[in-house]
């Protein structure tokens, strides 16, 4: 190993022997060959250094500290480094094929003081859950989940000039770098890059339900050394004042609580278009998938063609009787709708003056039969066929134009294969 490699790969660990090893041997298998890998044993009790002595290869480096957290383990292992460029790795992620060669030759040429790229998200028993890759750095919005270890390659001097990883912190120290390596980016201007590629495998294991107490201690913080650069992406904001509205409202505190709900839904208010549509089914791989057949199949709406079985259930027909005007008008000041007696438009005992100038008693006025029928279940074609059951009642029948002896509703005309009123 030369005395400056390349790159400086940094591996801290607690408590994972098996799973250390297996990071750290995707990492000497790179066909790059110039780099270290420094481990930082965050005070492990099992038997992770024996593990580590067991590859045998000079370019890795072991490093033994009391417990203090990821962040510290990160930062002793930066300023163990001899290269001028560190890249992290956490001790239950794996390295793909041309991980260090693609950083490696993103930073040549130019100068390039961060170089990013895209990694795969595993659950816990292997399975993929999704794909993410590196957006250009602009805003806030840009380092939430993209600054993962194993993601990014910073110069050291850079490292070093933003202050490292926050002792404090033990969940979301990456996204709090970030914010402070936005904000340097922002002030000097210097030049990044994006790899187009997706170079780690990252396995969640249990991570998330155990820093789940971390995360307003982490949002508290953030909002309180960075609120300058979290309003500049609302949902950034919104989404740091919700984790500590709820763990004001867990710990009794509802005062501060609503005052942290109420500014996160200042800054990304609700939308009423998600209410508008009747049911929207969940794109998961437990729902059956995100293909069109699978969105058809977890469709809650009946069909508009019920057939016989078990599992359908037809709406019943609402009758006009039970129909209602709207709040705060009542039958008298809106002619047209049904009313409890038939031929009755009100309670004064008379036809309405509209219902008797068209004749009609109590049917419904054309207005209302418009909009009963106009109803549409999205995904499904337009016309009569994807009207349920009750929004055609009382209308026209459709007619068999080769059977010139059917019967057709009085009133009613031969329009493209089916009746209509006139």
């Amino acid at each position: 190993m030369s005395a400056s490699p390349s790159i400086s790969v940094v591996v801290p660990t607690y408590n994972r022997a098996e799973s250390v090893v297996r990071a750290v041997r995707s990492v000497l298998v790179q066909t790059f060959a110039d780099l270290e890998v420094v481990v930082v044993d965050d005070g492990s009790t099992d038997a992770t250094q024996a593990a580590l002595a067991a590859l045998d290869d000079p370019r890795l480096r072991y490093l033994s500290q009391a417990n203090a957290g990821p962040s510290v383990a990160r930062n002793t292992g930066a300023a163990a480094a001899r290269s001028d460029a560190v890249i992290f790795l956490d001790s239950d992620d794996v390295a793909m094929p041309g991980w260090i060669g693609a950083h490696v030759e993103a930073r040549t040429g130019d100068p390039v003081r961060l170089s990013r790229s895209g990694y795969l998200d595993l659950d816990a028993a292997g399975r993929l859950r999704s794909v993410v890759f590196a957006r250009a750095l602009t805003g806030a919005g840009h380092t939430q989940g993209t600054f993962i270890p194993g993601t990014f390659a910073i110069e050291k001097r850079l490292f070093e000039e933003v202050g490292g990883y926050e002792p404090a912190l033990r969940f979301g120290e990456n996204t709090e770098l970030a914010v402070r390596v936005l904000r340097s980016w922002r002030a000097g201007q210097w030049r990044s890059t994006e790899i187009p590629r997706l170079l780690v495998r990252r396995q969640w294991s249990d991570r998330a339900a155990k820093y789940d107490d971390l995360k307003a201690t982490t949002a508290r913080f953030e909002l309180e050394h960075h609120a300058d650069v979290l309003r500049t992406h609302r949902e950034s904001w919104s989404v740091r004042q919700s984790i500590v509205g709820v763990a004001d409202a867990r710990a009794g505190d509802l005062a501060s609580a609503r005052r942290a709900f109420l500014s996160a839904w200042r800054a990304t208010p609700s939308d009423p278009a998600s209410r508008r549509a009747p049911s929207r089914p969940r794109c998961l791989p437990s729902h059956g998938g995100c293909g069109a057949a699978a969105v058809r199949d977890r469709a809650t709406l009946p069909s508009p063609t019920p057939t016989p079985g078990p599992t359908h259930t037809v709406p019943a027909t609402p009758t006009p009787a039970t129909t209602t005007a709207p709040v705060g008008l009542s039958p008298e000041r809106r002619p047209g709708l049904p009313t409890a007696g038939p031929g009755r438009s009100s309670t004064r005992g008379r036809p309405g003056r509209r219902e008797r100038r068209r004749g009609r008693g109590s049917r419904v006025s054309r207005r209302t039969q418009r909009a009963a029928t106009s109803y549409w279940v999205p995904g499904l074609p337009r016309g009569p066929a994807s009207r349920p059951p009750w929004a055609t009642a009382g209308r026209c029948r459709p007619s068999a134009r080769s059977a010139p002896s059917a019967r057709r509703s009085p009133g009613c005309s031969v329009a493209s294969g089916q009746t209509s009123r006139r």
